[in-house]
């Protein structure tokens, strides 16, 4: 999660770029629900909305760790809110994806919600290999019906001003044709990942 500028698809993040958190997942344990900040202090923590099981942790992650989802009830939970209160004007978050099965259901990347989905990325089953991006009521397609199973995608979505911006696999940012005004920033919600909400 960035103020300004945005991580790189070729190499690993540094916060010099106005940085403001990095879960590489390299720091969860399995006896740990923690997810660590390796910037600061946004730690977060795994969790299912129901059952006892929470994301388990892989080693086959894109660089390094990853934890996986179960497509169902999962999240991890971070104490940010992608709102005014946390984040002053402009962010930008991207992020590394694989799904085992593109088609199985609404799949959470990433997302907040305080009951009217402020911000979120999923995968959508409406259309199979479709990636969504929502920023309040406007929802635009980034990939329709491209995306594969069983391959890893970057991921980015960038507010700057009053445009929302996406980028797939380290191209470059186009404009989403969404508008910032249908962004509500006035409450305060968590960011989840692996569920728009939880």
């Amino acid at each position: 999660l960035y103020q300004n500028g945005a991580g790189d698809y070729a190499t690993p993040p540094d916060d010099s770029d106005e940085g403001m958190a990095y879960w590489s997942f390299n720091q969860v344990d399995s006896d740990n629900r923690v997810v660590e900040d390796e910037w600061g202090n946004h730690d977060g923590v795994r969790g299912t909305k129901g059952g006892t099981d929470q994301p388990s942790i892989t080693e086959s992650g894109k660089r390094g760790n990853a934890l996986e989802f179960d497509g169902v009830d999962d999240y991890t939970e971070f104490p940010i809110s992608l709102d005014q209160d946390d984040v002053d004007d402009d962010y930008t978050v991207t992020g590394w994806f694989n799904s085992d099965d593109i088609c199985q259901t609404d799949q959470g990347i990433i997302g907040q919600d305080n009951g009217g989905f402020d911000f979120f990325i999923e995968a959508s089953r409406d259309t199979c290999g479709e990636l969504m991006f929502a920023v309040g009521s406007d929802v635009q397609v980034i990939s329709g019906g491209t995306l594969k199973s069983n391959q890893w995608y970057f991921i980015g979505a960038k507010l700057q001003g009053d445009k929302v911006y996406y980028s797939l696999n380290g191209n470059s940012w186009k404009d989403s044709g969404g508008s910032r005004s249908n962004y509500d920033a006035s409450h305060e919600s968590i960011t989840s990942v692996g569920s728009i909400s939880y």
